[in-house]
């Protein structure tokens, strides 16, 4: 895909990338793109409320890891270092070759990590949210952590609320309100 046609790319592309198909969402404007790296086995429509919240007129690229929402199953095992370079080399394949900011949520903020220690000169901003420092950290409770793996968490905002006041300690109905917002979007 050329520059060009980044441009003017509001919407979803499969595209080839080191033996990957990759699904990827554009929504094309100007400055620096916002490149985001979403959380495990999340698909990219789960940063939908996010990118309805940024300036209208700025690029953000999304996309969907492989095995992931609308990407196919890698043939092989893959780790963040070969994940950093699928990045990289979709960008390049978007018309992106410049510098970018990278946010990752969750899982993805590992991602968005390695992309940074991988190539510094193409990342200008590095955005984690809701991540950890990798190996390094100390794990949470299992339990907890058991219940943040499954998929259900963004499916049932119900569940999802029951995760926050779980994780959080105490909580009132508007931090509940607040986290199924930020998970859900506005229309609930």
């Amino acid at each position: 895909m050329t520059t060009a046609l980044c441009a003017t790319a509001r919407e979803e592309h499969l595209i080839p990338v080191l033996g990957q198909q990759i699904r990827a969402h554009v929504r094309a404007g100007t400055g620096v793109p916002l490149v985001l790296c979403n959380g495990i086995e999340a698909s990219l429509e789960v940063l939908d409320p996010l990118v309805e919240q940024l300036n209208p007129d700025s690029t953000a690229v999304r996309f969907d890891v492989p095995g992931t929402g609308g990407s196919p199953d890698s043939p092989l095992p893959y780790g963040f270092p070969y994940l950093a370079a699928v990045l990289r080399r979709l960008l390049d394949k978007l018309g992106l070759q410049g510098r970018v900011d990278v946010l990752g949520l969750s899982w993805g903020g590992a991602l968005a990590q390695q992309f940074a220690f991988h190539n510094p000169r193409r990342c200008r901003r590095l955005i984690l949210v809701a991540t950890a420092t990798g190996i390094a950290m100390v794990p949470g409770k299992p339990t907890l952590l058991a219940k943040m793996l499954t998929p259900q968490r963004f499916l049932d905002h119900e569940y999802a609320a029951s995760i926050y006041k779980w994780s959080s300690g105490p909580a009132t109905s508007a931090h509940i309100n607040l986290a199924r917002r930020a998970v859900f979007g506005p229309t609930l």
